[in-house]
């Protein structure tokens, strides 16, 4: 061990100017009518999703007696699911800036242990997304900014329509755009190319610009609505700004019947590949069976927010201690 190890990773000055990002935020949404909550990292309930891996923790290790044997409780991947049960009990417009786990994410844009931002508001698709503009705006005035399609950006950046193109011609059209084994992509689903082709295209991406891709397949968007006229399209978008994805939000889906289809469907997808499976009996579940309003939500990666202010290429660059010093 190194005799100055236990000095942060960014500089001092860095670290200042992080704080005022943290501190503009609040601004930002306490001059909108929003008020801050806090909801516990710790929880047993945990988001079902396909490719997100929380961060377990066994119930005897907190040394309570009362805990029934063999309980988890999980580090939350996101605030997700306690700030919808704040929704279902009367909150309307909330935000929330804290942190969030995430096993196996490491690398210039990841960390293990990252901090979020999510608000949640009773608003409709466009006032979602405009709401998110304004955040934009708010950070770079003078940033172009533009919203296109999850189609139109296919069609722009590889020239294919992904949501026309059958499985077999998904999978040419990876090994066509990106250097990958075909034996391995034979045994890729829809998903796993659209996601490939995806971060093909994010590469593309202009670095002196800001993006909204919208109106993505349903299969991409686990907990948001389906579009009314559409229901292969969800009312969900996502925020680029130089090629690094900041954000992602949509229309909450309200349905406890489908959230519950799509909470198996995902524990499915993950015995597939060994994972383990989520109980699905969430105290979310029983919020939205009480009924949740029609909202909108939004998540935005406070870490990548202040790389892309202040031009870093890597997250550990704006953290004091990202893991290898935590």
């Amino acid at each position: 061990m190194a005799n100055d190890d236990f000095r942060p990773v960014a500089s001092i000055a860095d670290l200042q100017r992080r704080a005022a990002v943290l501190a503009s935020l609040r601004d930002f949404f306490n001059t909108r009518g929003f008020w801050e909550v806090e909801t516990p990292l710790l929880s047993r309930d945990t988001i079902i999703d396909a490719h997100l891996e929380p961060v377990a923790l066994a119930g005897n290790a907190l040394a309570l007696a009362d805990l029934p044997a063999g309980d988890t409780f999980y580090l939350q991947t996101s605030p997700e699911f306690a700030m919808k049960r704040l929704l279902a009990s009367g909150a309307d417009r909330i935000f929330q800036i804290c942190k969030a786990f995430r096993a196996g994410e490491c690398g210039p844009t990841h960390n293990p242990e990252f901090t979020m931002l999510e608000w949640y508001h009773c608003a409709d698709y466009g006032e979602g997304m405009a709401l998110l503009e304004e955040l934009v705006r708010h950070f770079w005035p003078a940033l172009p900014l533009q919203r296109l399609t999850y189609r139109e950006l296919f069609s722009r950046y590889l020239d294919v329509d992904p949501l026309a193109l059958d499985l077999e011609h998904l999978r040419r059209t990876v090994c066509e755009h990106i250097p990958v084994d075909a034996w391995s992509v034979s045994r890729w689903d829809r998903d796993d190319c659209l996601n490939a082709l995806l971060t093909e295209i994010q590469d593309q991406i202009g670095r002196n610009s800001a993006l909204i891709i919208f109106d993505w397949p349903i299969s991409q968007a686990a907990l948001a609505r389906s579009k009314p006229n559409d229901p292969h399209l969800a009312e969900r978008f996502e925020l680029y700004v130089s090629n690094l994805e900041l954000a992602n939000g949509y229309c909450e889906l309200t349905d406890a019947n489908e959230l519950e289809r799509r909470m198996r469907e995902a524990n499915r997808r993950r015995a597939k590949v060994g994972k383990r499976e989520f109980s699905v009996n969430t105290r979310l579940l029983a919020a939205q069976r009480f009924g949740l309003p029609p909202a909108c939500g939004v998540a935005l990666g406070v870490d990548r927010l202040v790389m892309a202010l202040l031009q870093k290429s890597s997250i550990d660059q704006i953290m004091a201690f990202p893991l290898h010093l935590a």
